[in-house]
């Protein structure tokens, strides 16, 4: 009796384990397809194109006409005010696949991805962490995400970076959502933005991660340029970040050093030299005869500084 109350008892609680971990397992699917989702999808046809923009959980722009929607494993319910439409769904890369109520399907192709997702593209550190162990998580375009380990390696004085887990995310609000690939969905809150409207701090558990700072350098060549440099990432120098990075695998750049620049010598006109100065000789103002009875004729006064 106690056996079999016991057998029972063993067999209800696996059981439920299964259902759970089944339940689970589809939340995080539905997770995952609500994060794929986003964006904006294309169908032509010989008549029209058809149009899909999934702007929220909650919300998708179809043909231009915003509308309710909701998904449960496969299927896709759109609701508008005459009622409820059913449509089986499957992507596969950048195709999404709808089977419609008359089983006719529809290729949708992804022209873009959600607006919201756009403003955290970029990478992230936590504030003021001390540890020799240093977390970065980074957001791409195609709203994927890596969170990776940044690990001392005391012997070679050296960083190596361990991709810890990764996945795809979404935002919803005032909440990103990650979905890792490894499962398990985890929600973390924003806290500020720049002033273009980037999402620029957020927390993820009980830790406040920043964006990373771009390092502006000229270019290393005789051009006015100014460039961005890609280094491997590293933490902001604001609001206490504290966060060690791994050396960088680029040689430094060195600031281009001008030629000195020769200067052409002002043309010089050569003068004359002026004549000295000479006492200004009136002549006479009478006029003298000789012994003979000739006359001498007056002579002119001299210009200072001038020809006589």
């Amino acid at each position: 009796m106690n056996t079999t109350l016991l057998r029972l008892i063993l067999y209800i609680l696996f059981s439920l384990s299964v259902v759970g971990a089944l339940f689970c397992q589809q939340m995080v699917n539905e997770e995952r397809s609500l994060s794929l989702l986003r964006g904006f999808w294309e169908y032509p046809t010989f008549e029209e194109v058809y149009t899909l923009k999934f702007l929220t959980d909650t919300k998708v722009e179809m043909n231009r006409k915003t509308r309710d929607y909701s998904i449960h494993e496969n299927t896709l319910f759109i609701r508008d005010g005459e009622g409820e439409t059913r449509y089986s769904f499957s992507m596969e890369g950048n195709i999404l696949t709808l089977t419609y109520p008359d089983r006719e399907r529809g290729s949708f192709t992804r022209k873009d991805y959600g607006e919201y997702e756009k403003q955290l593209v970029g990478a992230f550190y936590p504030s003021g962490d001390p540890s020799t162990e240093a977390t970065c998580l980074q957001f791409f375009d195609d709203i994927t995400f890596t969170l990776t380990e940044y690990r001392e390696q005391n012997e070679e004085h050296s960083s190596t970076n361990v991709i810890k887990n990764k996945g795809v995310f979404r935002i919803e609000g005032n909440t990103i959502i990650l979905v890792f690939d490894e499962g398990g969905v985890e929600h973390t809150s924003i806290r500020y933005h720049t002033s273009d409207g980037m999402i620029d701090g957020f927390l993820y558990g009980e830790q406040l991660y920043e964006r990373e700072l771009p390092i502006v350098q000229q270019e290393p060549e005789d051009r006015d340029v100014v460039v961005v440099v890609e280094y491997p990432p590293h933490p902001r120098p604001v609001r206490g970040g504290g966060c060690p990075r791994p050396e960088p695998h680029y040689p430094p750049i060195i600031a281009p050093v001008s030629p000195p620049v020769v200067s052409n010598p002002p043309l010089q006109v050569s003068t004359p030299p002026a004549p000295p100065d000479k006492p200004r000789d009136f002549g006479t103002t009478r006029s003298s005869t000789t012994e003979t009875g000739s006359r001498q004729s007056e002579q002119p006064p001299q210009r200072r500084g001038g020809r006589p």
